[in-house]
């Protein structure tokens, strides 16, 4: 666990021109060569690598969110961070989305929400956006005695549909002797595809630790044969705590469809419960208490194919009632599955 210093984030120009404060200095340079693929997208501009003084104040988390959000959003030059993440303990993110960015373009937004267990002690999370939300950095830090502490950061790389609802969510929930962070991420996208997942991070730990995932809303339409084309979701119906035990549990719903947008053949609805395990340190499927295995939340619940056979075990009992008592075009449906089948 890292223990930090803050930046002061008044600037000031020095005596040699660079832009300074107490605590952070920003260096002003023509594009030198950065590594950053970021950076890169913008050749020939004049680069401001933010870094952190030898002998900084003591970090606040407010600090570091006022000096995000109160950069001149007019200004066209790249403003490096990577040297900041360096030297507070933070990893480079897999696509360098957070090395930098220019203001003009798209100016990175800071907040700050708590995240305060009674049992497990003080934390707060600054999350950062980047490219309207579609991308955003949590960073957890907790208190200490005199100080805060950076435990880590957790990275959700959408890249994409800047805005949507699903990138302004978060919860935080907790128990006598946990503290976990709720987010959400794009699972999948593409022609006829699109998923959503909500991701549990266990946070009071000495690291942020992923716990649990699973789909909240999704499509797959890319079956001409018209058997695993399906719209699905899912919500937690509740949760239990009582002491270090913790469940969650979640009702999830598929509709089958011939054709995208096409009347739903069949409806199937089939809850799962998940149980906090301290020993593993992650949430596991009950599956006694549960409708749902986890070979059928994969197959079904995300995006994919999966074959006519597991389609007729997950759904028997229904494909049977159907072909006796539903209408002529469902009842149709269902033959031609089976005839299928059959022949195959």
């Amino acid at each position: 666990m890292l223990v930090v210093r803050l930046v002061d984030v008044r600037r000031a120009r020095s005596p040699k021109g660079a832009v300074a404060s107490s605590g952070l200095m920003l260096e002003q340079r023509r594009d030198a060569g950065t590594s950053s693929p970021i950076a890169g997208s913008y050749p020939g501009r004049a680069v401001d690598t933010a870094t952190l003084a030898e002998e900084p104040q003591l970090l606040m988390p407010t600090r570091l969110e006022r000096l995000i959000n109160g950069v001149d959003k007019n200004s066209n030059s790249f403003l490096d961070f990577k040297s900041i993440w360096e030297r507070l303990g933070i990893e480079r993110d897999s696509e360098g989305v957070f090395d930098g960015f220019v203001p003009s373009f798209g100016a990175w937004g800071a907040e700050i929400f708590p995240a305060f267990n009674p049992n497990t002690g003080t934390a707060l999370v600054l999350v950062i956006s980047a490219d309207g939300g579609a991308n955003r950095r949590y960073i957890v830090f907790k208190a200490a005695a005199t100080r805060w502490r950076i435990t880590g950061n957790i990275d959700i790389l959408d890249n994409r549909y800047e805005g949507s609802p699903h990138q302004r969510y978060r919860k935080v929930v907790i128990n006598s002797h946990n503290t976990w962070l709720v987010v959400r991420r794009l699972g999948d996208i593409g022609t006829g595809v699109y998923q959503v997942n909500e991701l549990w991070y266990e946070i009071s730990g000495e690291h942020p630790q992923p716990v649990l995932e699973y789909p909240i809303e999704g499509y797959f339409c890319n079956d001409y044969r018209g058997v695993c084309n399906r719209v699905f979701d899912s919500r937690i119906v509740a949760e239990e705590s009582a002491g270090v035990a913790y469940t969650i549990k979640i009702l999830f719903t598929v509709s089958y469809r011939s054709e995208c947008g096409g009347i739903p053949r069949l409806r199937k609805k089939g809850r799962a419960d998940y149980v906090w395990n301290p020993s593993l340190g992650r949430f596991v499927l009950n599956e006694a208490a549960s409708d749902l295995d986890e070979q059928e939340i994969r197959d079904v619940y995300n995006t994919g194919f999966f074959s006519d056979s597991k389609f007729l075990a997950y759904n028997f009992s229904e494909l049977k009632a159907i072909e006796a008592s539903g209408n002529r075009k469902q009842s149709n449906w269902v033959r031609s599955i089976l005839n299928r089948i059959k022949n195959e």
